[in-house]
């Protein structure tokens, strides 16, 4: 809401004294009240901006390496992972894999399943992604 007073100059006519707002308890209807029954040159835009904050229930779960270190040995190796802990998939998301190289966790790859086909020996991490 914008609320639009005098609220520096206590010795101005329209000062509203905004020390009477207790946050958590004061409401919209309270300050309009005030400015209101005092006839004070001020507005409050009732309407505002309404906003709907919501609780993100996605969880990427835990995934464990079926096997490391694994062997490249020809043009390329599979390496895969195996659920430890289940994603929590909120209505509407998707889980997705991907893998990741170095340090830096280089994207390297997306895939509907926790298995990818790797040409280069390095380090490799594979993620779920809930999105």
């Amino acid at each position: 809401h914008t609320l639009v007073a005098e609220v520096t100059d206590n010795t101005d006519p329209n000062y509203l004294d905004l020390s009477v707002i207790v946050p958590g308890t004061t409401t919209g209807g309270d300050v309009l009240n005030i400015v209101t029954s005092n006839g004070l040159c001020a507005a409050l835009d009732v309407a505002g901006a309404p906003i709907t904050v919501e609780t993100c229930s996605a969880d990427a779960g835990t995934l464990t390496a079926d096997a490391s270190p694994v062997q490249l040995s020809g043009a390329s190796v599979t390496i895969s992972a195996t659920q430890g802990t289940a994603p929590t998939v909120p209505a509407n998301y998707e889980v997705a894999y991907v893998l990741t190289s170095g340090p830096t966790l280089i994207i390297e790859q997306t895939a509907a399943t926790p298995e990818f086909t790797v040409t280069a020996a390095g380090d490799y991490t594979i993620h779920t992604l809930v999105a």
